[in-house]
């Protein structure tokens, strides 16, 4: 459970700076018909966080431990000795399991939940100021989006490399606690965050139609569940999706492309394409083309506002003086820790089922 943060001087309070200006954006986009998938689509168990969103208890303590003979508590023991008979099997071996990601998408998503931590000051037992911590969330979303604008705006850019891109982005807003971003003393900036990330949607489902791999039969294995990830997390940005009288309908053009190709959005639980009816039906059923949803044009200009992520917010790329000065306990929390793990971790389909203990327990 996180600290409840203290009072702040504005004053003092750090702010985010830019970092390097994107590049890359001239090139046109365009992809080849394929019928040949050159990733490799993966069975996880259902993560910890759907299967509290179906068995939520208003009434239930989340930081008391329940007990183990509890109808619930049996359910989750039921489903985790499903899961390691399914971990990490081909996902074509089993046609009718929900919940499958590319081994490159599990690996982004090591790679971005490292990131998320390095930026907690809760967890390294420092208060450096109160949006800190959000603005960390910021950077590792910014983090994201420029390694999709990285590969969009690339010679080549490849529809596979940008779906599992998205894949990872999609899993990275439903597992992490993103209240602190949400709270952020820039609601505009969380706005137009938003707009970005729909915008990498919208425009890999282009790129898939372009290469004819949006279908309900494509060899991209998961595109009804990351769908309903991106929808499934918008719950909790009600008031973030709307800035100044303006809403966002990216979710609703995402269930017209879904709709155009019989497409069942369903995964996370209780979300379907019911929640954001059709809009820009227009857009969407208008063809395919180079960048039709201007994603390089509103990047760039997205970017030359905010920057393209970074490591500002990084804690342990401060100096240790600095760490000291903002740690409770006048430690260096790099000192005192566990050595932080490195973003690059290898996956693979030989990795043993992570030991899980009970519903707050972590699995992939």
């Amino acid at each position: 459970m996180r600290r409840k943060f203290a009072e702040t001087d504005a004053k003092a309070a750090i702010r985010p700076t830019k970092s390097a200006k994107v590049s890359g954006a001239t090139n046109s986009v365009s992809a080849p018909k394929t019928t040949e998938c050159p990733i490799r689509f993966v069975c996880v168990p259902r993560p910890t966080w759907d299967f509290i969103l179906e068995h939520k208890d208003p009434n239930y303590d989340y930081d008391e431990d329940e007990n183990v003979n509890s109808p619930r508590e049996k359910k989750w023991t039921e489903m985790l000795k499903e899961a390691r008979k399914i971990w990490l099997k081909p996902a074509a071996e089993l046609p009718g399991y929900t919940w499958t990601l590319s081994l490159q998408a599990r690996k982004l998503n090591k790679k971005y939940d490292i990131q998320t931590q390095k930026r907690d000051q809760d967890l390294f037992g420092m208060y450096i100021y109160n949006d800190f911590t959000g603005y960390g969330l910021q950077e590792v979303i910014q983090n994201q989006l420029f390694a999709f604008n990285r590969e969009y705006t690339s010679d080549k850019p490849s529809p596979f490399a940008l779906w599992y891109t998205i894949e990872s982005l999609a899993w990275w807003f439903n597992s992490t606690d993103t209240m602190l971003w949400n709270m952020i003393d820039h609601g505009k900036r969380v706005y137009e965050t938003l707009q970005i990330v729909g915008l990498t949607v919208l425009s890999t489902l282009n790129m898939l139609e372009q290469a004819d791999l949006l279908k309900n039969d494509s060899i991209i294995l998961n595109i009804p569940l990351i769908l309903s990830l991106f929808l499934g997390f918008l719950g909790d940005f009600a008031d973030a999706m709307s800035f100044r009288g303006k809403n966002q309908d990216w979710p609703n053009a995402i269930t017209a492309y879904a709709e155009k190709h019989n497409i069942e959005i369903k995964g996370k639980y209780g979300i379907t394409g019911k929640l954001y009816p059709p809009k820009k039906v227009a857009l969407v059923r208008m063809a395919a083309s180079a960048d039709k949803w201007r994603f390089k044009q509103r990047y760039r200009k997205f970017s030359a506002d905010y920057g393209n992520g970074g490591v500002e917010f990084d804690i342990t790329e401060m100096s240790e003086a600095e760490r000291r000065a903002k740690a409770f306990d006048n430690k260096d929390p790099l000192v005192v820790m566990p050595p932080v793990s490195s973003e690059d971790q290898p996956t693979d389909a030989d990795e043993p089922f992570p030991e899980v203990d009970g519903e707050n327990g972590e699995e992939e």
